[in-house]
């Protein structure tokens, strides 16, 4: 008989968090945002940090939402760290 370890013997697979809707169609950037395509960088940030406040997870909101908001401020801002833009 085989010795319990307390193991699965099912293989690990990854889910995603239940509140994470699976990928639709790519939404453009500045449409999550709300900001016109050639919006300044002050005015991304500024409307990225109004919405992250509220989508943060810390504040009740949705993690996949959060992390929406924060990939289209990326994309809109190509990924640079604050301090080199």
């Amino acid at each position: 008989m085989a010795q319990n370890t307390g193991r699965s013997l099912v293989p690990h697979v990854w889910l995603p968090p239940a509140d994470e809707e699976p990928i639709a169609a790519e939404v453009p950037p500045h449409e999550i945002l709300g900001v016109a395509p050639n919006a300044s960088e002050s005015e991304i940030r500024n409307t990225f940090r109004e919405k992250a406040k509220v989508a943060h997870p810390d504040n009740s909101g949705s993690t996949a939402e959060f992390r929406r908001i924060k990939d289209a401020y990326e994309a809109m801002t190509n990924g640079r760290p604050e301090g080199e833009r």
